[in-house]
């Protein structure tokens, strides 16, 4: 038993760059497990930061900047941050309000139609049949009319977070484009040095 335990770790542990990985990964994600709620904005900026570096290249391609790229693509994230938060949004929750207030209406229109199938097809569809039916409608449409009205009042802490987030992850992403020379090089100072070969 001691040998096998032994050979796992000569195999293993012996890399001390396996090692290294090891204990920034398990480091990394105490961190996140303990201050996720706390980083979710910077890791935020990270992710998006790093998805417009595509752009930033395309930019550059094209002989402008770095600093012009930059704020190019800011101000194209930005655009796009703004409609989604001034168009977008507003206009699903008009269509979900506009749900909730023409859901009884759409009940008993389904209810009509469906009293019209026994008088269509008598044979196939049974008066008994069209009120269970009718009546799981009405059901099923209370039950997304209250669960509307408590998504809605529920999400108030949801709201609250949202607007941090608004404010902060436009930040964060203007000054992950910007300085991403000096974060690549100080995350290289991290790295092991690589050995002469």
């Amino acid at each position: 038993m001691f040998d096998v335990v032994r050979r796992w770790i000569d195999r293993f542990l012996s890399d001390e760059e396996a090692i290294l990985l090891a204990v920034m990964l398990a480091a990394a994600a105490l961190i996140i497990l303990t201050m996720g709620k706390i980083l979710a904005p910077l890791l935020t900026g990270i992710v998006l930061s790093y998805v417009m570096q595509g752009t930033i290249r395309r930019f550059a391609a094209a002989k402008m900047p770095k600093s012009l790229a930059v704020w190019c693509t800011f101000l194209l994230f930005m655009g796009g941050f703004v409609t989604l938060l001034f168009f977008v949004i507003p206009g699903v929750w008009r269509q979900m309000r506009t749900l909730f207030e023409d859901l009884p209406s759409m009940a008993e229109e389904a209810q009509d139609m469906l009293g019209g199938l026994t008088e269509r097809y008598p044979q196939f569809v049974s008066e008994q049949l069209v009120t269970s039916w009718g009546e799981l409608l009405t059901n099923q449409a209370g039950d997304i009319g209250q669960w509307l009205v408590s998504v809605s009042l529920s999400q108030l802490p949801f709201l609250l977070t949202l607007g941090v987030y608004i404010m902060l992850v436009p930040i964060v992403v203007f000054f992950l484009l910007k300085d991403q020379d000096e974060i690549v090089a100080w995350c290289r100072g991290f790295l092991p040095k690589e050995r002469p070969g």
